[in-house]
């Protein structure tokens, strides 16, 4: 899959969910109430994560600067920008999982921590308009796992390609053919 179809996937999801300037900008506004709570969410994330055997290995030794790296993403959420770079972003990110062998499933598994955790501690904040603000928070979440599912998309289609020394183009039309009727 192309890196302009993703792109086109990206843009129809974000119309599709309704995730528009508005939540852009309010998300930059509740960056502030957002961020004084990241420690401990980025925290409990790392902990869940070195909880489930299948996955502490991938963080074993590297946590502190796993830590770093988690800062910057969530930090990005409340961006106000969500263009071309941000899904170039998040698309890296998505492939830095492919490469190191992370299952797609633990991937949205662990995302749960991130909502568990901040959509609670944005309703504890009366400055923030609650209903509003969880919305655009869990709608950039959900744009965030489709962009990362996105890479893991592609690079099954890399390595069927690569295996069966079919186009990726040829693979991509075989995908999108419709479902066959049951017999």
């Amino acid at each position: 899959m192309s890196t302009d179809i993703q792109r086109e996937i990206f843009d129809a999801l974000k119309r599709f969910t309704g995730f528009g300037e508005a939540d852009a900008q309010l998300l930059l506004s509740i960056k502030p109430v957002a961020m004084a709570h990241q420690g401990r969410i980025t925290d409990e994330f790392y902990a869940g994560i070195q909880a489930e055997l299948e996955l502490a290995g991938f963080v074993e030794g590297r946590i502190e600067s796993l830590k770093k790296t988690h800062r910057q993403w969530y930090e990005e959420l409340f961006c106000g920008v969500y263009d071309e770079a941000y899904f170039a972003k998040r698309h890296a990110i998505g492939l830095a999982h492919v490469r190191i062998g992370l299952r797609p499933y633990w991937v949205e598994g662990v995302m749960n921590i991130i909502r568990t955790r901040l959509i609670p501690a944005l309703q504890s904040d009366p400055s923030v308009p609650f209903e509003t603000a969880s919305a655009a928070v869990l709608k950039v979440l959900d744009l965030d796992l489709a962009i990362i599912n996105l890479s893991y998309q592609q690079d099954r289609i890399d390595r069927l390609s690569d295996f069966t020394g079919m186009s990726k183009k040829l693979i991509e039309n075989i995908i999108n053919l419709p479902p066959r009727k049951s017999q």
